[in-house]
């Protein structure tokens, strides 16, 4: 099997800056050369000793020389990318009659410096010789400069044209600016095209070396703008969100292991230009959870209150995997990433929401909680973005979305409120103890107001029934078999009949859906299915049990 680069001209033309590279390639390529055999005609005339370094510099010189007369020929087998591949071959080098490919061998780092491998995990540097190195499967590009924003494309293609006639109804629509100027992917016997890396080529790089205190930080932000701009842009095609942009490992376009292609020759932008043409506000988990309403085509609402809840539970299972220092803990992010992939689908089917397009959020959620994951910040609570996304879904009004996360988050104090005083006052009653409302609003670590305001409902739950929500199981009270519970939302609200401390949260559900839905009409909501009030139900019992801690911010 035989894969080739394939050069698809955008344009009759080139553009003169890339027209300009390659003179100046071509002049610097004839000195190199010249200095070359200056160097060996010294060496020749030299008598030197033997050493490990001469002999292999010896060894490498004799695979170049092969490698530039006979060609590239893989003739045992190799395990790359998960299959076994074996009788390769290809004469030439790809970057020879290729301006694209030309032009990324010089973003790459130069000889003896250049990271490569058969494995994207774990790169080392091979050979001295770049030439050699340019023929690895996967290669790491130059972290002080970067020139190179890549995608990880985790769809399979029909074919390598179906690839590039999706990225061209990409540009029709203006998604995209233009074309990737490289496309690097797998080509199956079978024909079809799987997990291509879309190369992006700067016509200026990006200074990135903090050890050195003139470098600006805000261009580089600037580049991890542009990558997740453009990657929300292609997450219809199958763009991963959760790959790391900076550390620029990518598919080798050069090593004939691959099927490459070059479809645009012509167009080149800066940063400044991308960044006009593309949305560089996106987050981390925003992309993620956009990339799971795409990949589980269950629609922006149920999807987003399944990430909510397998989030949760997620990070429920770190900690206490974490604090029981528990084996799965241990070892590489991948393998963390499997273990949590499999308590999540566990969880998913006890709790009824085996769906295939769940089974997708819990693939994103683990990617994400793979990216995020921090042992130091277990214990912390931590700021909890795009939870209502599927609320303020079509709400352009900044002042709107903010009163839509203080809303919800005040109905979450006030559940984690009442639960405070409750406490306090069954701890009190077990004791005999009277407690006036300033005590009970002290112990409770409460404000005086908040206290007044329940102190009544607490008095009539804890009689009635006492439940320990940490639990979950109800402790019946004979002595006050009838009494009814009362509680008060606000200052002017009445008082509601409730009899459990469930009660309560329904009441604050209840308002604060009531609420959404007399200020606020959101467009495009999918039909409310039996799949999506399971999911519904349990995130809310979700946030109200579990994520009480948790800052509610709407961008």
């Amino acid at each position: 099997m035989t894969n080739q680069a394939t050069a698809i001209t955008s344009s009759d033309v080139l553009d003169n800056w890339i027209v300009g590279f390659e003179d100046v390639y071509c002049k610097a390529r004839r000195d190199r050369e010249q200095a070359a055999a200056r160097e060996h005609l010294k060496r020749k005339n030299t008598v030197r000793g033997y050493s490990d370094y001469a002999a292999r510099y010896c060894d490498e010189r004799r695979m170049v020389k092969d490698r530039l007369e006979n060609g590239y020929n893989l003739t045992w087998a190799r395990e790359i990318a998960g299959r076994l591949r074996s009788n390769i071959h290809e004469d030439g080098l790809r970057s020879e009659d290729n301006v694209i490919l030309k032009l990324f061998a010089t973003r790459v780092p130069k000889g003896g410096k250049v990271r490569a491998s058969d494995d994207k995990a774990n790169l080392y540097v091979p050979y001295k010789s770049k030439l050699l190195t340019l023929d690895c499967p996967y290669i790491e590009g130059n972290k002080a400069f970067l020139s190179t924003i890549r995608l990880d494309c985790d769809a399979v293609f029909a074919s390598p044209d179906a690839c590039l006639s999706e990225l061209r109804k990409l540009v029709r629509d203006e998604k995209i600016p233009h074309l990737p100027h490289v496309v690097t992917g797998d080509l199956m016997p079978d024909g079809t095209y799987r997990n291509p890396h879309f190369l992006f080529l700067l016509r200026k790089a990006v200074w990135n070396n903090f050890e050195d205190e003139r470098c600006r930080v805000q261009p580089v932000r600037l580049f991890d703008g542009v990558s997740r701009g453009l990657c929300r842009a292609m997450l219809g095609i199958g763009v991963d969100p959760a790959a790391p942009r900076l550390t620029m490992r990518m598919k080798n376009p050069l090593s004939p292991i691959w099927h490459t292609m070059t479809p645009n020759t012509s167009e080149f932008m800066t940063l400044s230009q991308y960044a006009q043409r593309v949305d560089t506000r996106s987050s981390i988990e925003e992309l993620v959870r956009h990339a799971a309403v795409v990949q589980s085509c269950m629609g922006i609402k149920p999807s987003n209150i399944a990430f909510n809840v397998l989030r949760d539970r997620a990070k429920v299972i770190l900690r206490q995997w974490h604090f029981n220092a528990d084996h799965r803990i241990k070892g590489s992010r991948e393998r963390l990433a499997d273990h949590l992939h499999i308590e999540l689908s566990a969880h998913a089917k006890e709790t009824g929401l085996n769906d295939f397009g769940v089974s997708a959020v819990v693939g994103k959620v683990c990617e994400y909680m793979w990216i995020k994951f921090d042992p130091k910040r277990l214990e912390k609570p931590g700021k909890v973005r795009h939870r209502l996304m599927h609320v303020v879904d079509g709400v352009e009004c900044v002042a709107a979305r903010q009163k839509i996360g203080a809303e919800h988050s005040a109905a979450v104090r006030k559940s984690k409120t009442m639960e405070k005083l409750l406490s306090v006052y069954r701890a009190a009653l077990a004791k005999g103890e009277k407690l006036s409302v300033e005590q009970l609003a002290s112990r409770a670590g409460v404000s005086r107001s908040a206290a007044y305001r329940s102190f009544e409902a607490c008095q009539q739950i804890s009689p009635s029934r006492a439940i320990d929500k940490k639990v979950g199981t109800p402790t019946e009270v004979e002595e006050y078999p009838n009494q009814v519970a009362a509680y008060e939302a606000d200052d002017s609200s009445t008082c509601e009949s409730v009899e459990t401390i469930s009660d309560l949260e329904d009441i604050l559900i209840s308002e604060q859906e009531a609420r959404l839905r007399q200020d606020f009409h959101v467009s495009g909501e999918p039909r409310f299915d039996a799949l999506d009030a399971e999911i519904m139900e349990e995130f809310f019992n979700s946030a109200l049990r579990h994520a009480a801690d948790d800052t509610i911010i709407i961008t």
